[in-house]
C-alpha cells in the first residue's frame, strides 16, 4: 500500500467535498482511505503502508474527462486566430477558405504516420494536464478513405500506455467538401457509418448548422449511424438557431455541443431527452458569444464544460 500525503486540496467526489491538508492510502489500484493528514489513516491501514509519496501541497482530483476534442489534424490556424482577435467572423474566415477547409487541406497532405505521431503527442499533453478520458473526433479529411483511416488511427491509439482512454467519434459530416453537393455528401457519409463502426468508432457526429448541414441532412447521417450501432452526437446551434439542438433531443443523442444560440424551448427538449450540453466557452468567447450555461442549467440540462477548443 502507498500513502499519498501533503495534499493541499483533495477533491473527493463524495459528500465530504474538498478536503484541505489531506492524505490518501492506495491499496494497489484501489483507494483504501481518504481523510485529513492529521491524524492520518487508521492504525491498521498505516501499518500496511510500504511507501510514502509527498504531493507537495498540490491538488488531487479524479481524472478529467474531455467530452469534445479534435486531436487528429495537420497544420495550424494561428493566422486565423489573429484575424478573429481583430474582429473577423467565423463565416468570413470560412468564406476566405479558412476554418475547417484550411485544416482539411493540410491534413489531406500529411502522411498517416505523421498524423498518428502528432496526434499521440497531443494526447500525451492532455494526459499530462490531468485528462484521463477523451472523446476524439475525425473530420479533417472529408473523404471516405481519409475519414475511415482517421477512425482506425484513433482506435489504434486507444489503450496505448501513456495516453488517455479514448472514445472515438466518426465526424465525416464536419463540413461539405469543396465542390461537393451537401445532399449528396450527407448521403455518402451515411453510407460510411457501418464501416466506421467496424473500424472502431463508438459515436457519430454531424455539424448541424448554418452553412454546413441541415437538420434533414444531419438526421439522415445520424439515423444511419445509429442503425450501425453508433451513438449520435450533434454540433448544434453554434452559428445560427437552425434546430440542431431539437434534433439531438429527438434522437436522444449523447450530447449536443456548442449551443451558443440555443433557446429556452430547445433547452427544455434537451432536458426532457436527457441529452448532455457540451459547451466550449473558449470558442464562444472568441466569437463574442458567451455560452448560455444558465439557460441550459436552469432548464435541467446536464452541462459538460471544456476548457479550450481549437477553431472549427
Amino acid at each position: 500500500m502507498r500513502l499519498l500525503e501533503h495534499i493541499g486540496r483533495l477533491w473527493t467526489g463524495t459528500d465530504a467535498g474538498v478536503l484541505t491538508d489531506a492524505a490518501v492510502v492506495l491499496d494497489g489500484e484501489r483507494i483504501a482511505w481518504t481523510g485529513p493528514a492529521r491524524p492520518g489513516p487508521p492504525a491498521d491501514l498505516a501499518a500496511g503502508v510500504e511507501s510514502v509519496d509527498d504531493l507537495g501541497g498540490g491538488l488531487m482530483t479524479a481524472g478529467l474527462i474531455d467530452a469534445h476534442t479534435h486531436p487528429l489534424y495537420a497544420g495550424d490556424r494561428m493566422a486565423e486566430i489573429a484575424r478573429r482577435s481583430a474582429g473577423a467572423s467565423y463565416a468570413e474566415l470560412a468564406a476566405a477558405g479558412g476554418g475547417i477547409a484550411a485544416t482539411v487541406r493540410a491534413t489531406r497532405t500529411a502522411s498517416a504516420g505523421a498524423l498518428r505521431d502528432a496526434t499521440a503527442a497531443r494526447l500525451r499533453r492532455w494526459l499530462a494536464s490531468g485528462t484521463t478520458t477523451m472523446e476524439v473526433k475525425t473530420g479533417y479529411t472529408l473523404d471516405r478513405d481519409g475519414e475511415l483511416d482517421g477512425v482506425r488511427t484513433l482506435a489504434g491509439l486507444r489503450g496505448r500506455p501513456g495516453l488517455p482512454d479514448l472514445a472515438v467519434t466518426f465526424l465525416g459530416a464536419h463540413a461539405v467538401p469543396a465542390g461537393s453537393d451537401a445532399d449528396d455528401y450527407a448521403d455518402a457519409v451515411a453510407g460510411w457509418c457501418a464501416d466506421a463502426a467496424r473500424a472502431g468508432a463508438r459515436f457519430c457526429d454531424v455539424f448541424c448548422d448554418e452553412g454546413y448541414f441541415t437538420v434533414a441532412q444531419s438526421r439522415r447521417v445520424l439515423t444511419a449511424g445509429r442503425a450501425a450501432g453508433l451513438v449520435p452526437r450533434v454540433h448544434a446551434d453554434e452559428l445560427a438557431h437552425t434546430g440542431g439542438a431539437r434534433l439531438a433531443a429527438e434522437l436522444r443523442a449523447a450530447s449536443a455541443d456548442h449551443l451558443l444560440l440555443v433557446d429556452a424551448g430547445a433547452a427544455a427538449a434537451l432536458a426532457a431527452a436527457g441529452v448532455v450540453a457540451a459547451l466550449a466557452p473558449a470558442t464562444g468567447l472568441a466569437m463574442g458569444r458567451p455560452p448560455p450555461a444558465r439557460v441550459l442549467a436552469g432548464a435541467g440540462v446536464p452541462v459538460a464544460r471544456r476548457g479550450a477548443h481549437p477553431p472549427g
